[in-house]
C-alpha cells in the first residue's frame, strides 16, 4: 500500500498499527535508503510524538522488513510548529 502525505503539530503524537511482522524507522534520507534510520518502534502500536526539533520538516517513517518500503510502507509527515499562545 501506498500512503497519503500527512501533517503533523510539534506535541502531536502519530500511532502506527499493524498485523504482520513490520517494524518503525524514521529515515532523514525521505526515502527507502536506510542511512542514518533510527528506531521508533517493532511492535503494533509504536508513537512518535513530534517535537520542536522536528518543527518545519518533513519526517519520514518506514518499514525495514525486506522489500516492505520498496513496496510503500513509506509515509511523509510534515511538522508544524506549536501554535503561539498570547
Amino acid at each position: 500500500p501506498s500512503y497519503e502525505d500527512e501533517t503533523a503539530m510539534v506535541g502531536d503524537t502519530i500511532r502506527f498499527n499493524w498485523a504482520g511482522v513490520h517494524n518503525v524507522y524514521i529515515h532523514p534520507s525521505g526515502s527507502c535508503d536506510q542511512s542514518d534510520s533510527l528506531e521508533i518502534g517493532q511492535s503494533s502500536g509504536t508513537t512518535y510524538t513530534f517535537t520542536e526539533d522536528d518543527a518545519g520538516q518533513d519526517i519520514y517513517f518506514a518499514c525495514q522488513i525486506s522489500g516492505h518500503c520498496a513496496a510503500g510502507q513509506i509515509v511523509k509527515v510534515t511538522v508544524a510548529p506549536a501554535p503561539v499562545i498570547v
